[in-house]
């Protein structure tokens, strides 16, 4: 499987970032894990943006036991809409 931090956003697949959350990874310089949109998550985009890149899964925590995605297309959606309108 081609690694999530090397592919360009319209070509990862929802199976993908699946795989990567069974993993149970860490977080780290490259990868957050948000449980809800917040806020802090436009500063945490801002950051990632300016340093390393990487990936922030929203819906996901970072405790083991609980990375499941959740949410609805919807809320991503307005989750977009709001970290749009923070960046601008």
């Amino acid at each position: 499987m081609t690694s999530l931090f090397n592919s360009p956003t319209a070509d990862i697949a929802l199976d993908q970032v699946h795989e990567l959350i069974s993993q149970n990874l860490p977080e780290s310089l490259t990868l957050e894990y948000k449980e809800t949109y917040s806020p802090g998550l436009v500063a945490s985009v801002a950051a990632m943006a300016n340093s390393y890149g990487g990936l922030i899964l929203v819906g996901v925590t970072d405790q083991a036991q609980q990375q499941t995605p959740a949410g609805t297309l919807q809320e991503t959606r307005t989750i977009t809409c709001r970290l749009t309108e923070g960046l601008s």
